[in-house]
């Protein structure tokens, strides 16, 4: 065999393992499924929908840079935000097992305000076809909370969030 085969044939079986390395670590455009595990059946929620519609979008067009980019935010973000949950309800319990239940009222109190202003403001963003999906019984019971337990701070959340419940239940849901 000559030479120039066997650098050929050697060449190829140095590439061919790293195209397929290359070819692995690049990112999954695949759209994302929730599959509940009681049911075995996918479940849609609106996020989930949305961003599948995004994915779809971004690859139709070869955006496949922008497909990573966001799928890094939305990682990024969900990370973010277990972290800070995780710190919260580790602080919420410490409290609760040292008896100091009115420190873990204040800082429940505190993250539902927080929540409260996060549900507004993305509610607000949403079209109305959207808004159609998203629960308000938690704002009610929101609501309700409120009206038990007024909060110590002035919560311009709490008129938002009875607009959205009136103007849910004036279309019939």
């Amino acid at each position: 065999m000559k030479k120039s085969r066997i650098f050929i044939l050697l060449t190829a079986f140095a590439l061919v393992p790293l195209a397929l390395c290359w070819s692995r670590a690049q990112t999954s455009s695949q759209l994302l499924k929730v599959i509940d595990p009681t049911t075995g059946k996918e479940i849609h929620t609106l996020m989930l929908d949305q961003q599948n519609s995004l994915v779809t979008e971004l690859q139709a067009a070869g955006q496949t840079n922008a497909i990573e980019l966001f799928r890094q935010y939305r990682c990024s973000y969900r990370a973010e935000d277990s972290s800070s949950e995780l710190g919260d309800t580790v602080a919420v319990l410490q409290y609760l097992r040292q008896g100091n239940t009115d420190q873990a009222i204040h800082s429940l109190e505190q993250r539902l305000g927080r929540y409260a202003n996060l549900m507004c403001n993305s509610y607000g963003c949403l079209t109305a076809t959207n808004r159609e999906r998203v629960r308000l019984e938690p704002v009610e019971r929101t609501l309700d909370y409120y009206a038990k337990f007024p909060p110590r701070q002035e919560r311009p959340e709490i008129d938002i969030m009875k607009r959205m419940v009136k103007s849910r239940s004036e279309i019939g849901r």
